[in-house]
């Protein structure tokens, strides 16, 4: 678990960032049991100190466990300036090993992002205010990281945002290849450019890459700034479905928008509120996909303000045909296959992260104020 605005482990900086290891005893998440922090100056036990992170990296803000195994972390610092501290807020990656699925005898083998020299770093040339790292999606050998600071090809569209696809040549990130850059106005080898992104719908562009998961085959990147088919809203937010033709994130497809208004083809249209920011995270497993949107109004009486909510969909294939919106989880919802989350509030944020695999759905609520509401923003799970 991600804790963005953490502080060092002697109390000192703002938003250094931290990041906490649980274990559980079974699939039903019994005996939790914190195995270690990762963030600066925390040592001994499970502890790891990543003593290069900074005040303003905002490490832990993505986290993904996975890679061969549940071995391999990748924690994002959207706010890291790079390795000489030149590209302010550029965004970096960082890359652990693990001895074993306890969390034992943590190893940084590595870190992706502005200027960070071999062998154990990964040099991009990323820009200011891209915020690489603010989303992160492994599957088995492949790691897809969202920029959704990224200004297009060519620094031409403001926050337009892009996703980066990695892949590497071991188990342990070795050989670490960049594979595909997506977003406004890449071409040519190794870059896809998604059209229809507009830089300047909202004050923040649409932001491309904000969440992303990735399931074999398949990808699903959130985009929370989307104003919706013809450009009538704020905020309402969206989702890209995309196919590949390989493990090497050859020939990416985009297979259907999931959004306000969006239909024809495998699209999905749907009625958003403004503001929900739809897409703000995602979760793809198999043939189903959970989406955040933390800024719905819910299905109180009478509506909420950024109470939250998550979508449920269905799919037919691998290749996203057959969609469906099938249920929502959040305040006030009903129906077969859907949850009245009750007790939530307004401004609880609720659908701020996601993780679905089998049967167990996780959803964050990032402004929950504690069960009486005295502890403001704390957040809650």
């Amino acid at each position: 678990i991600g804790a963005p605005g953490g502080r060092s482990a002697v109390g000192t900086g703002a938003d250094v960032g931290a990041v906490y290891l649980f274990t559980f005893a079974g699939a039903n998440f019994s005996t939790p049991t914190l195995k270690g922090i990762l963030g600066k100056g925390y040592t001994g036990g499970g502890n790891f100190d990543v003593a290069s992170l900074e005040d303003g990296d905002r490490f832990g803000e993505s986290v993904s466990l996975g890679g061969f195994n549940p071995d391999l972390l990748a924690v994002g610092a959207p706010g890291d300036d790079g390795d000489s501290n030149a590209t302010t807020d550029a965004g970096a990656v960082y890359l652990f090993t693990f001895a074993d699925q306890s969390f034992s005898d943590t190893t940084q083998i590595g870190v992706i992002g502005a200027d960070y020299p071999g062998p154990q770093g990964f040099a991009l040339g990323l820009s200011n205010g891209e915020g690489f790292g603010s989303a992160l999606a492994f599957d088995g050998d492949r790691l897809v990281v969202g920029a959704p600071g990224n200004d297009g090809r060519g620094v031409v569209a403001a926050n337009a945002g892009a996703a980066y696809f990695f892949t590497f040549g071991g188990a342990d990130f070795a050989e670490i290849r960049l594979a595909e850059t997506l977003g406004y106005g890449f071409s040519g080898l190794n870059n896809h450019s998604v059209k229809g992104l507009n830089a300047f719908v909202g004050p923040s562009g649409q932001q491309l890459g904000s969440s992303v998961s990735l399931d074999g085959l398949r990808l699903a990147i959130g985009v929370p700034t989307d104003s919706g088919s013809g450009g009538s809203g704020f905020d309402l937010g969206a989702v890209y479905l995309f196919s590949f033709a390989d493990l090497a994130f050859a020939s990416p497809v985009l297979e259907a928008t999931l959004g306000n208004g969006y239909s024809g083809g495998k699209n999905i249209p749907l009625s958003l509120s403004f503001m929900s920011r739809f897409g703000t995270a995602v979760a793809l497993d198999g043939n189903r996909l959970a989406v955040g949107a933390p800024g719905d109004v819910g299905n109180g009486d009478p509506p909420g303000g950024i109470i939250g909510s998550v979508f449920l969909f269905t799919f037919s294939d691998s290749l996203f045909s057959g969609g469906a919106l099938v249920g929502k989880v959040g305040l006030g919802e009903s129906g077969p296959q859907s949850i009245d989350v009750v007790g939530l509030d307004n401004f609880d944020a609720f659908g701020s992260s996601v993780a679905l695999r089998g049967t167990s759905l996780v959803v964050g609520a990032r402004g929950d104020d504690g069960v009486s509401g005295s502890i403001t923003d704390s957040g809650a799970v």
